[in-house]
């Protein structure tokens, strides 16, 4: 799988890369590549943004692997988007 360089760049020191999509009837869970979430602090920073979001949840952060795992309704948010497109906007939400 080859990635774009638009999911490589990012505005902050946090962004997304990689995907792996688990699927269920109603939520989709994303385990997605965090740069610059390398401390508790720094999730804390990541959790103030992310609560803030009404139909994305981060669910957890992994700093050994430098992952963390979002849960939404894909269907819901993201009607007919490609795994690829789903991670881009998620990345843009992030930023803005």
């Amino acid at each position: 799988m080859t990635i774009s360089n638009a999911l490589i760049k990012t505005a902050m020191t946090m962004g997304f890369l990689l995907v792996a999509l688990n699927v269920h009837a109603d939520e989709t869970k994303t385990k997605v590549r965090l740069f610059g979430v390398f401390s508790p602090d720094r999730e804390k920073d990541l959790r103030k943004i992310t609560d803030e979001w009404t139909d994305i949840k981060l669910e957890s952060v992994d700093f050994k692997h430098a992952e963390g795992v979002f849960v939404f309704d894909a269907d819901k948010l993201f009607p007919k988007a490609k795994p690829e497109q789903i991670i881009t906007t998620l990345d843009n939400k992030l930023r803005t």
